[in-house]
């Protein structure tokens, strides 16, 4: 109980120097999202031109053409969404900066906790899928090389 005593009247208190850094965050942030949305969109660009092309072509037709726009539709979505939770962090930071509002700042925190998290996430996929690759080739490599 008088745990909670202490943290409700020693509220953490934002300084000059603090408040300058998260507006720094805000800008950074700002333009990296806006650097991300780009790359989602060139990602969908080239989506479309497999797709118009491989219609037009041979890659069209058949499974490939479809496996490369799924796959290119992925990797957009993928980086769109921290990209969107990065923008809405700078966005809620800059608003909480402004209007000197606790519950802004809690949002815009709880936004970028929402970044890390995802990223986190594709991390902890990522090295899933590396290693059971590495596992498959390792067995892949043995089964055959023990035909041999």
């Amino acid at each position: 109980m008088m745990d909670e005593e202490q943290k409700s009247i020693f509220s953490l208190q934002i300084d000059p120097a603090a408040e300058a850094a998260l507006a720094e965050s805000a800008r950074w942030g700002t333009f990296l999202a806006i650097i991300g949305f780009i790359f989602c969109g060139l990602i969908a660009l080239c989506m479309v031109t497999v797709l118009v092309i491989g219609t037009a072509s041979s890659l069209g037709s058949g499974q490939t053409g479809l496996t490369i726009v799924v796959t290119y539709l992925i990797i957009a979505v993928l980086s769109f969404i921290p990209c969107l939770h990065l923008f809405n962090y700078s966005r809620s930071i800059r608003a909480a900066i402004a209007s000197n509002n606790q519950d802004v700042m809690t949002e815009a925190f709880s936004k970028l906790k929402s970044y890390f998290k995802f990223l986190g996430i594709i991390a902890i996929v990522v090295i899933v899928l590396i290693v059971a690759a590495i596992v498959y080739i390792v067995l892949t490599l043995g089964i055959s090389g023990a035909g041999v």
